[in-house]
């Protein structure tokens, strides 16, 4: 049997993996294992962003020149690489930063009931209507919540009923955008103040609005104009009603 180191690299490692796969395998993981401190100890120094010194330089293996070089123009990791990620994103500043306070006042348009009082429908009920809105939040480039209180008074059946209402208003946009339109829909509670005999004291009260507001007339402040509907239903009775209002006022900052 002629002697494989005669012939050349190609065959000499063939014979090995044929007839001595265990001391192939052997020198193999000897290989490996001498040389995985130093790669360990490189690949921490290059990630911390540690220069290597020139011994170390010196010592390492020549092969890894070419594969250093050929991934210099490979991205940067490691932990000051990784600072520009935990980079803090700005955030929306809002053009109204403020609480929010509107008072209003105004009439109504169109009105009509049913089955309020003597009569089962009748007309120009609504006389005039005011009240406060509070903006008590809001969500970032959506809406407003506020809270509003009206006051109403009505003209029934030669009596004047006068009604106070609560409800949770949504408008949108928010006013942070400084867009001028809005608009908004809420519901509530109303209680009367003074109310016919045998007619119900509490009612469902809903408004849908639409308005035009302009808050930087001056340094604090500016106004608004809203329409729409404010209708209710009596709670303990028939009754109803229904409108087309439209109330103007001033908005302030808080």
């Amino acid at each position: 049997m002629k002697n494989p180191m005669k012939q050349n690299y190609s065959k000499y490692i063939f014979f090995s993996l044929k007839h001595k796969p265990g001391r192939v395998l052997f020198f193999l993981l000897m290989g490996l294992t001498l040389l995985q401190p130093w790669a360990f100890a490189e690949r921490t120094l290059v990630e911390d962003n540690i220069p290597l010194s020139d011994s170390m330089l010196e010592s390492r293996p020549s092969s890894w020149n070419e594969s250093s070089s050929s991934n210099s123009n490979q991205p940067r990791v490691g932990r000051t690489a990784a600072q520009k990620y935990f980079v803090k994103e700005p955030q929306y500043e809002s053009g109204i930063n403020t609480r929010l306070l509107s008072l209003h006042i105004g009439g109504y348009l169109k009105s009509r009931a049913h089955q309020w009082g003597s009569q089962p429908k009748s007309q120009h009920v609504g006389l005039e209507t005011m009240g406060v809105t509070y903006k008590i939040g809001e969500w970032t480039r959506t809406m407003d919540l506020n809270l509003r209180v009206d006051y109403f008074q009505y003209q029934v059946d030669q009596e004047k009923p006068i009604k106070v209402s609560f409800l949770p208003l949504l408008t949108f946009p928010d006013a942070a955008t400084n867009f001028p339109l809005y608009f908004g829909m809420g519901a509530g509670v109303g209680l009367f103040l003074n109310q016919l005999e045998r007619e119900s004291s509490l009612s469902l009260d809903y408004q849908l609005i639409f308005g035009f507001r302009w808050t930087d007339l001056w340094n604090r402040g500016g106004i608004f104009i809203e329409s729409g509907i404010k209708d209710h239903f009596h709670l303990l009775s028939d009754g109803q009603f229904s409108s087309q209002f439209l109330t103007a006022g001033a908005v302030f900052k808080l």
